[in-house]
């Protein structure tokens, strides 16, 4: 009877799986360990907003009546804050870029940074995707999580390493690589510098990197419309979504490819349609009602619990009109808008 030999050669990003056979050798396991990351050199963030100064009118001085000159008043100034072009500002950014990882047996992935946004608080979300461009047959390829893995660097241009906050999606799983078959995940940094707007991703344990990623160019921004009867705001990107007003005055969001798909912001009732289930989409839990017409359906959404502002006679409460031809993608999008239900910002006094 023949036992098969399995070798593993695993660096901290992909590990290669390697099987055959051959008579009497037991099961083997090499690792190679992962590379330290590079120092960071600090700098220190520059200021937002640049004053620009505006002088007021000279007060004409009045005469006195007596022999003492009087002072002429000098002219004052106002600091008014205007926004800097030059800064990096929130939203998603054109980068575009990719490297190729070399392994052993002419194992070659793609590493693409596909995209960078820039959240409002200054935080880096960096969009990568792993692609296996060539393997020999018997050999296959698994990416390994880089959750909390160092290695994995996005420094400014100066060599200034930003901190990894966190990784999601393909990059905090364990995943076999298909030929030609991209692999998605993201990585949170920062925060940034909002005055540099060039930088570079470097994968350190396979020594791979990726230059000229430059934050100028803005494919869309992601804005939060403020509902009318409820205090919260929906999260939804300006490339996919249009904003409106429904007739009864309730904010409405309608999909830009499927202009029938549309959440419409309903106000405090009770729900017309037959109770479907109960959905956690992400963190926020939703009861579903609904019912069918001809061509379309509407569901009823009831965000009930999640957030700490829900409850009690705080319902937000959503109609989904769905075409019937559309179906999924209309449920998949519509779906990332309600995930980001979120509390309104409180109002200045």
């Amino acid at each position: 009877m023949s036992i098969c030999r399995q070798v593993v050669y695993a660096l901290s990003l992909l590990a290669l799986l390697l099987t055959g056979c051959s008579a009497g050798l037991p099961a083997q396991e090499t690792a190679l360990p992962a590379a330290r990351s590079e120092p960071a050199t600090p700098q220190p963030p520059t200021a937002a907003f640049a004053p620009t100064a505006s002088p007021t009118d000279e007060p004409t001085p009045t005469p006195a009546p007596s022999m003492t000159p009087t002072d002429t008043a000098e002219p004052t100034f106002t600091l008014t804050p205007t926004e800097d072009p030059n800064l990096v500002k929130p939203g998603i950014y054109d980068t575009g870029g990719c490297s190729q990882i070399g392994l052993l047996y002419q194992i070659k992935v793609d590493l693409c940074v596909v995209n960078v946004e820039i959240t409002e608080d200054n935080m880096a979300i960096v969009a990568v995707s792993w692609t296996l461009v060539n393997n020999p047959p018997s050999v296959s390829v698994t990416k390994l999580p880089d959750t909390g893995n160092n290695n994995m660097i996005f420094r400014e241009t100066t060599g200034y390493v930003l901190p990894l906050v966190g990784v999601t999606g393909g990059a905090a799983e364990r995943i076999k690589l298909y030929l030609g078959q991209p692999v998605y995940g993201t990585f949170i940094y920062g925060p940034i510098h909002p005055d540099v707007v060039s930088y570079e991703y470097k994968d350190a344990d396979n020594g791979t990197l990726v230059s000229n990623i430059e934050l100028k160019k803005i494919l869309y921004t992601r804005s939060k419309l403020p509902l009318k009867w409820y205090p919260f705001t929906l999260e939804y990107r300006s490339d996919k979504w249009t904003a409106g007003k429904a007739e009864q005055g309730g904010a409405t969001l309608s999909y830009n490819r499927i202009p029938q798909c549309i959440i419409t912001e309903w106000e405090p009732s009770e729900p017309k349609g037959a109770y479907k289930s109960t959905l956690e989409i992400v963190s926020i839990t939703y009861k579903i009602y609904g019912w069918f017409e001809k061509d379309f359906s509407i569901r009823e959404y009831q965000a009930v619990s999640g957030l700490d502002q829900l409850g009690g006679d705080v319902i937000p409460f959503f109609h989904l009109d769905i075409p019937l031809a559309l179906k999924e993608e209309c449920l998949n999008e519509a779906s990332m808008v309600f995930s980001k239900l979120a509390p309104a910002p409180a109002q200045a006094p």
